[in-house]
């Protein structure tokens, strides 16, 4: 019932069909769980934290696009694309949690 739900109200969202019903329960939600929305998304800033300091102990070799490779995956070059990552991360992520 939870995923068909979503799926409802996802594809309502996206149609414009009765948005005040579902911005109130999108709203709801954050209100009711935002104490494990907080968590989380202290958790994901940790994690990235942990990956910028990790990123920094190894050198970096650069790909044909100019961006550090460890291991074989990309990494953004500076503190600053990694920072501007992150907000883009949790700006989609809220974005999603509204819709």
């Amino acid at each position: 019932m939870y995923l068909k739900e979503n799926i409802l109200s996802s594809f309502n969202l996206i149609e414009g069909f009765d948005l005040p019903a579902i911005e109130e329960k999108i709203a709801r939600y954050q209100e009711e769980n935002a104490e494990q929305i907080m968590i989380n998304r202290a958790r994901k800033a940790e994690e990235l934290a942990a990956a910028l300091a990790a990123s920094k102990a190894y050198p970096a070799q650069n790909d044909a696009d100019g961006y550090a490779c460890y291991n074989g995956s990309a990494v953004w070059k500076s503190e600053e694309d990694i920072l501007q990552r992150m907000e883009d991360k949790l700006r989609e992520r809220d974005k999603c949690s509204k819709g």
